[in-house]
């Protein structure tokens, strides 16, 4: 019996063996999730005390260190108020208009 696999045919022996490695492949995926969840725990419990001291930063103001480089701009830019926004809303117009300006040279 033959099966149609994208324009070739793919026979029974084909097939079986597509199978095997399929399973074999599966198989070596599970062991490898098992021991990335085995050095991750390991991770974990070594870096309690890391995690400890992190933990007495963020008491101060509640952020951790991910948190203030992802959202940074965002703390720094509402500090500028009205006026600060006021003052480089043209500037960046001005940008916006260049760099479409410059697409079409």
């Amino acid at each position: 019996m033959e099966f149609c696999n994208g324009g070739r045919n793919v026979k029974d022996e084909e097939k079986a063996e597509i199978l095997r490695e399929i399973g074999e492949l599966k198989r070596e995926k599970m062991d490898i999730e098992h021991r990335i969840g085995e050095l991750e725990a390991r991770l974990r419990s070594s870096s309690d005390g890391v995690a400890s001291r992190e933990a007495e930063k963020t008491k101060e103001h509640g952020l951790t260190r991910e948190m203030i480089y992802r959202y940074s701009r965002h703390l720094l830019l509402p500090s500028f108020g009205v006026q600060g926004w006021c003052f480089f809303v043209p500037f960046s117009i001005f940008a916006m208009f260049l760099s479409l300006s410059l697409r079409h040279c």
